[in-house]
């Protein structure tokens, strides 16, 4: 298992862009014979849903998706994982710290709300 902080992928975690780039330096890692990450997502700006999905995407398009396990000790960041993984209805896998047991994100529906969803005062 090697352990990669996501600012060591890209200082800013905010774009697709940003998230193609990052997958671009993680895959050397990936590729090692057997190699696992786990990737530290906790840094002083949390990385975006965008920037998360491009990144997700393209492991799962590479076929190493389950070779990584993400790291967040904040709820902001494990939100917005399983808002990725219900929306894409994926099984992405997540540790609450680095000494942790590496277990599925649950699965939560995207964060919007159509405006017909809402109970209307009468």
């Amino acid at each position: 298992m090697t352990l990669i902080k996501i600012t060591e992928l890209s200082p800013v975690c905010l774009t697709r862009p940003r998230g193609d780039e990052a997958f671009d330096k993680l895959r050397p890692y990936l590729e090692m014979s057997g190699a696992t990450v786990d990737l530290d997502l906790d840094a002083a700006e949390a990385p975006s849903s965008s920037f998360l999905d491009q990144l997700i995407l393209r492991l799962l398009s590479s076929n190493q998706l389950d070779a990584v396990t993400f790291v967040t000790r904040t709820d902001r960041v494990r939100k917005r994982l399983a808002a990725i993984a219900g929306a894409r209805r994926l099984t992405l896998y997540f540790k609450p710290g680095l000494q942790a047991i590496r277990r599925p994100v649950p699965m939560t529906s995207p964060g919007y709300e159509a405006e017909y969803d809402r109970e209307k005062p009468a």
